[in-house]
């Protein structure tokens, strides 16, 4: 093998090596990854069957539960800090699959528990959302039954 063909390879494999020291191995030994918020109590049975509700209607597709540190291009969904800091690693450490969303389409759900805190508002607003908010692009889900919509809403309080 050429002597700079040779150079090539050791440095792209060290670029590799490198590259998943980083992203990998570094951030593992973070404690404040896997720790959970103090905040945070391990949902109940009601609001762990909102949650599969939750992902079962696809409802992460549009909202997030995540506060981002940069706003830019989400000003139109919400008031600037109307939701508080931006979410750290801990607040999902008991809670799998982490549902932080993709594109947010509708207001972030992170701490909507703390700021809407009606079962009824909840259950209104899932059966017909633009009742409940007027202006939602939301579709209404009023053919859950009414158990799943009582454990959408119990899962929606959770989040605070």
């Amino acid at each position: 093998m050429p002597q700079s063909l040779n150079r090539i390879v050791v440095t792209a494999v060290g670029l590799l090596v490198l590259g998943v020291l980083v992203t990998l191995v570094l951030p593992a030994g973070d404690e404040a990854l896997h720790r959970s918020s103090q905040e945070k109590k391990p949902l109940t049975a009601l609001e762990e069957r909102g949650r599969q509700v939750f992902l079962r209607e696809g409802c992460w597709a549009c909202h997030t539960e995540q506060v981002r540190a940069i706003e830019a291009g989400f000003a139109h969904i919400r008031q600037p800090g109307d939701i508080g800091a931006a979410s750290e690693g801990g607040e999902y450490a008991a809670r799998s699959p982490a549902l932080l969303g993709a594109r947010r389409r509708g207001p972030d759900l992170t701490r909507v528990g703390t700021r809407l805190s009606s079962k009824e508002w909840h259950v209104r607003h899932h059966q017909d959302p633009q009742a409940a908010s007027t202006g939602s692009i939301m579709q209404p889900y009023g053919y859950l039954s009414q158990a799943d919509l009582d454990a959408l809403a119990a899962y929606m309080l959770s989040l605070k």
